[in-house]
């Protein structure tokens, strides 16, 4: 409810409520899928419903946060029914927990990010047709199956890498032949690299400081020293480096999700020659390598665990840091990218508690655990959603974990003068001068203030 008083924040006024941005200066929702005109966006459907949506409601930018719940809650319903169509346990708890998890507090917050729970929303029911067609054998379910999955990455491009979930589905549910599944697949193969193309040329084109962080930068050798060896060399650091950041962002939402504590706008950036990295390196390692087998000794991994695991994994992999993306330049992590994880970690976590269950013999135990989880979850929604509904706190809070970050201070300072409070913007752009005293941008914001009181 707090978030149904809050202002746009960050990307809401750059692309859709500002005046410049991409919803707001637009007169037709079609010339966001024409290559020439100029507008062409990565995601072109999500930005047609966000224009409608803006032509309906304008300002009003709570109407917006009914929208986005509406859409939560019916993905809430989706994972129920595919958690019970999958035998995966308690499927009402599971559906409980996508529904109250914290880190869906900044998805649900933003405006823009309605493109993320809409392309989840379009990839399961995608995945439903898939699993009818496997099921009755028809061309019905397939033909919406796909259609499903075009709008999903026309929405937001994230379920490229479930493409391999599809395969799976085809191979186990279907028994399909490998090139009967390579020819099914083809269409979401084409559609997926299509959208992929033009996402990479968005984020190309957003590089605005062309600043790259640690593991992201290009693959490209020193011109003055190309030798074969040193080409070598650089591949081998540069997959070291992807490596160490997977193993690091992979504990990340692991952590996140079952301990959602001190959320905040901006994590820090990762240490990667710390004790903290080693030990993530070491339990990713393990458990990828665990997950590789389908026994370990005298275990048996059941079937739920298996594919929820992988579910988790392959949804992971868009912000494993494998891709850069160029929020990374700030942090290598963000709590509003975990929306599909959560479903594979839900699925994970269920699985394994239904091992726990045969146990101990207990299914009044695990009832209360799993209440209780969900009633924590609820709290710390509850925290965050305050300081995510006030940008000033939740960025003064950001800052406290990351002082050395200067947009910060600058972004600080833009809600300020928004709010013609240009005495609070100066301080805000004084503190982080006193971090970085020649930083340019600073500089140039401090003279634009000058004489307005």
């Amino acid at each position: 409810m707090p978030s149904f008083e809050a202002i746009p924040f960050w990307d809401d006024l750059a692309f859709i409520f500002g005046e410049n941005g991409a919803v707001a200066k637009i007169n037709n929702p079609f010339l966001y899928w024409s290559d020439s005109s100029g507008v062409t966006k990565a995601w072109p459907l999500s930005y047609s419903i966000l224009w409608i949506l803006f032509k309906i409601f304008g300002h009003k930018y709570f109407m917006y946060q009914y929208v986005a719940l509406l859409v939560h809650g019916v993905n809430a319903i989706i994972v129920e029914r595919l958690f019970r169509r999958e035998d995966i346990p308690y499927p009402i708890f599971g559906a409980l927990i996508f529904l109250f998890h914290p880190l869906h507090v900044e998805t649900l917050s933003w405006t823009i990010q309605l493109n993320t729970t809409l392309a989840f929303t379009f990839y399961f029911i995608s995945l439903h047709q898939l699993l009818d067609f496997t099921k009755y054998k028809t061309k019905k379910p397939l033909i919406i199956s796909f259609l499903f999955f075009f709008f999903s990455i026309a929405t937001k491009n994230i379920a490229t890498p479930l493409i391999i979930i599809f395969v799976f589905i085809l191979r186990k549910r279907g028994s399909f032949n490998k090139a009967l599944v390579a020819l099914l697949v083809l269409p979401y193969v084409l559609s997926s690299i299509y959208f992929s193309i033009k996402t990479l040329h968005g984020i190309e084109t957003s590089y605005i400081e062309k600043q790259h962080s640690i593991g992201h930068d290009s693959a490209t050798v020193n011109v003055e020293n190309n030798s074969s060896e040193n080409i070598i060399k650089n591949i081998a650091d540069k997959i070291s480096q992807k490596y160490i950041l997977l193993a690091m962002n992979f504990q990340f939402y692991i952590e996140k999700f079952l301990l959602p504590l001190n959320q905040v706008f901006v994590y820090p950036k990762w240490k990667f020659i710390s004790v903290t990295g080693l030990v993530d390196i070491f339990l990713f390692s393990l458990v990828f390598l665990v997950f590789s087998f389908r026994k370990i000794g005298s275990y048996t991994f059941s079937h739920n665990v298996k594919k929820s695991f992988w579910f988790f994994f392959f949804s992971f992999l868009p912000f494993s840091g494998i891709v850069y993306i160029p929020f990374m330049k700030y942090s290598y992590v963000a709590g509003h990218w975990a929306y599909f994880m959560v479903v594979g970690l839900t699925g994970l976590m269920l699985s394994l508690i239904q091992l726990l269950e045969k146990m101990i013999k207990s299914n009044r135990i695990i009832t209360i655990s799993l209440s209780l989880f969900i009633s924590f979850l609820a709290f710390q929604t509850f925290k965050y959603v305050n300081i995510v509904s006030d940008p000033e706190e939740l960025l003064e809070k950001t800052i406290q974990q990351n002082p050395r970050e200067i947009f910060l201070y600058t972004y600080l300072s833009k809600i300020y003068i928004s709010y013609e409070d240009y005495q609070m913007a100066r301080e805000s752009l004084y503190r982080g001068l006193f971090v970085d005293p020649d930083n340019a941008e600073i500089i140039l914001s401090l003279i634009k203030l000058k004489g307005k009181r």
